[in-house]
């Protein structure tokens, strides 16, 4: 029990310390601070403790710390090893984010950190809180609650057993509650009717737990909100560089295929010069629909500029993303827009695929690629597909 109480425990800190870190790293990437801005949010935050390590070129360079330890005035890591703990914990900076329990010649510290994109460069977002400081709560109630037993023990045998299961449940209830906690279940509560310090903690968890709950989906709605397009719905392009990160690094290391097409509407312009702008949206709204009627499950689309949007295609080779694109520009050829005025639109498309362009390092070089491939396509003619092998015309 003893070792099942402490798991819990710990797994709960680690839990808070990533909360803290993700809160703090989501507003950060809400809009895109300087590392000024971003020391200057982190002195006002009334965490534990925070680090803030700043890296020039990416995330795996050697890291800077320029926002000190709030934790302790004994805390004294060197920010070399701090950033070793980032760069082992990340896999290299292939994680954006990681929570970890460390040995230091200091002592024991939980951790928990996170990769912030700032204006001016990439930073890492780092808690810590001290293991025997944070584990003290538990050892001091681990502590009461065996005294209480032994009391018990002295008084009566009979007394013993109705009392000590008026204390085992509590803790076998507190220790579900926070095993899910750590597992993201914030909906759980505890009815305790103790008045004792159980009681009260029974009171904080559940209070804890409702907290927890209401800031994920207050936060759930605000980052949903934030990654989509206004005018279309479909994903914006802060959502596109992040989740194609995501995929783009999962099929470089599983060897997968990933295919991105990257389209731009036909003398959209004109249209907006010959119908207006508000005709201008209403095609942009079809074209978003007849996008997303094509989507598979694990594919996304997202609107990049004015009339440009790039569809993601995970596990797709280059064949089968031409075959989409071909598709595609069938249904927008076919489509009249703008209701009774049968308006005809094409697209100018450019494909691209991680299996003919190994060299590539990243997302954003991946959908570069299918977007000079959409501008070959437009400067030679329009209503074209272009892609590493030649032209569909």
């Amino acid at each position: 029990m003893l070792d099942r109480l402490f798991g819990a425990t710990t797994r709960y800190i680690l839990f808070a310390l990533h909360q803290g870190a993700q809160s703090a790293c989501m507003r950060l990437s809400l809009k895109p601070y300087t590392q000024a801005e971003t020391l200057s949010l982190l002195r006002e935050n009334d965490s534990a403790s925070g680090f803030v390590f700043s890296s020039a070129s990416d995330a795996t360079s050697s890291g800077l710390v320029f926002a000190e330890n709030r934790l302790s005035s004994t805390f004294l890591v060197k920010s070399e090893e701090l950033w070793k703990v980032i760069e082992t914990r990340s896999g290299g900076g292939k994680l954006a984010n990681f929570t970890a329990e460390e040995m230091f010649a200091e002592g024991r510290y939980f951790l928990s950190g996170c990769r912030v994109d700032l204006a001016d460069g990439v930073s890492w977002l780092l808690f810590a809180a001290e293991a025997s400081d944070a584990l003290k709560p538990a050892y001091e109630l681990f502590i009461q609650i065996g005294a209480l037993f032994v009391v018990l023990l002295l008084v009566a045998l009979g007394i013993f057993f109705f009392l000590a299961r008026s204390l085992t449940l509590p803790l076998a209830q507190l220790t579900e509650i926070a095993d899910d906690l750590g597992a993201g279940n914030y909906t759980r509560t505890i009815d305790v009717s103790n008045r004792d310090e159980l009681g009260v903690l029974a009171d904080s968890f559940t209070i804890l737990s409702q907290r927890l709950n209401d800031r994920e989906s207050k936060l759930e709605k605000t980052t949903e909100l934030a990654n989509q397009d206004f005018l279309t719905g479909l994903w914006n392009r802060r959502y596109l560089d992040r989740r194609a990160q995501e995929l783009f690094s999962l099929s470089k290391r599983h060897d997968h295929d990933l295919s991105v097409i990257y389209l731009d509407a036909d003398h959209f312009k004109k249209i907006n010069d010959t119908y207006g702008h508000s005709a201008g949206d209403e095609v942009l709204k079809s074209f978003a629909e007849i996008l997303n009627a094509q989507l598979r499950k694990t594919d996304f689309v997202a609107r990049v500029g004015g009339e440009e949007f790039v569809m993601v295609l995970p596990e797709t080779a280059l064949d089968g993303a031409l075959q989409v694109a071909l598709k595609l520009r069938s249904h927008f050829k076919a489509h009249s827009f703008l209701g009774d005025k049968g308006l005809k639109v094409t697209a100018s498309f450019g494909v691209a695929s991680i299996g003919e362009n190994a060299e590539l390092k990243n997302a954003g070089e991946l959908i570069e690629a299918a977007d000079r491939f959409a501008y070959e396509s437009k400067s030679t003619g329009r209503d074209r597909i272009s892609s590493a092998r030649g032209q569909i015309v």
